[in-house]
């Protein structure tokens, strides 16, 4: 979750990071002052994750919302990948 949090930080699109353990929601906004939800960056994000082999769904009444479930024998490789991929899918 940490990595994601950091990532937060220069990307606007990511209104807020929460969860626990392993569990993590990432919510995407199209404006973080009016939190409008960012349901087509989720969508987009989704599908590029999937093409870089990364499998992700969304959630929430905004259908904006990402689900991070990771297997509990996750690694710190996977992690990294997982954390490439979203820098890169969210900087197109």
């Amino acid at each position: 979750m940490d990595g994601v949090r950091e990532l937060s930080k220069s990307i606007e699109c990511i209104g807020d990071v929460r969860g626990s353990g392993l569990f993590i929601g990432v919510e995407f906004v199209t404006d973080r002052a009016s939190q409008s939800p960012g349901t087509q960056i989720t969508k987009d994000l989704i599908e590029f994750a999937r093409e870089n082999g990364v499998f992700l769904s969304s959630d929430g009444p905004g259908d904006n919302v990402l689900k991070i479930k990771p297997p509990m024998i996750i690694g710190k490789s996977e992690v990294d990948q997982f954390l490439d991929v979203l820098k890169r899918g969210l900087k197109r």
